[in-house]
């Protein structure tokens, strides 16, 4: 339980709340409802495009923010960063406007594979394989299969590298549309398997959510190279 109120309390931010009112806000009970709001909210959205019920999901959104911070990953703060161009998307009807949301999406998310890619490669512990032997060996993300394997540093070193080449692959994710397709489904796969080993389940769903965008910007790029030529 790592957003537990009790863990949370100890964060400043709450902590400075003076009014116990509000401090209530920030419960258990009420954080798990606005889980569930958000998600009928979306379903609403999705199906009115009111702009009163995307108001009300851009509030959900900021109190999951102001009150997880302290405890944010990589994936929930790039998730802010897809909510806030999507949301450009979502207010404009400027089909310029719009394409330049879905190309930033596309492509921010695109080169953060490559960022991961290059803070792996520099990385002595990832290139031979000690970094991702010692996650398995963790008592959050190993389990007693990931245990065996990671006193196989041969395939672990095997791993390493197999995720550096894969991650820095995705910039040709931009430059081709067909190993896009090839690139979509073999992040899925990625995903999946850190989600169900290693538990690492938040990534899934944000990065997941961006692959028809990667798709759209490579397409506008792949078209855009063709008629420079």
């Amino acid at each position: 339980m790592p957003f537990s109120f009790d863990i949370l309390s100890k964060n400043y931010r709450i902590n400075r709340i003076k009014s116990r009112y509000i401090t209530k806000l920030f419960v258990d009970s009420i954080f798990k409802f606005s889980i569930y709001l958000r998600i009928l909210v979306v379903l609403f959205l999705l199906s009115s495009g009111s702009m009163k019920i995307f108001f009300l999901l851009f509030i959900l959104q900021i109190y999951s923010y102001y009150r997880n911070f302290i405890l944010m990953n990589a994936a929930d703060k790039f998730s802010i960063t897809i909510f806030l161009s999507l949301s450009i998307f979502w207010i404009t009807n400027d089909l310029n406007i719009k394409s330049v949301a879905l190309l930033y999406t596309g492509v921010i998310s695109t080169f953060s594979y490559v960022f991961a890619a290059y803070h792996k490669i520099i990385s002595p512990m990832w290139r031979n394989g000690k970094g991702l032997s010692g996650l398995f060996k963790t008592e959050y993300y190993g389990s007693s299969t990931l245990l065996k394997l990671s006193n196989n540093i041969f395939y672990c070193q095997l791993l390493s590298w197999g995720t550096i080449i894969f991650q820095f692959s995705a910039v040709i994710a931009l430059l081709s549309t067909t190993y896009c397709l090839v690139f979509g489904v073999l992040s899925s796969l990625f995903h999946i398997f850190n989600s169900v080993a290693l538990k690492i389940r938040g990534f899934f769903l944000v990065f997941s959510a961006t692959l028809p965008c990667i798709y759209y910007a490579s397409t506008v790029i792949v078209d855009f190279i063709n008629i420079s030529k």
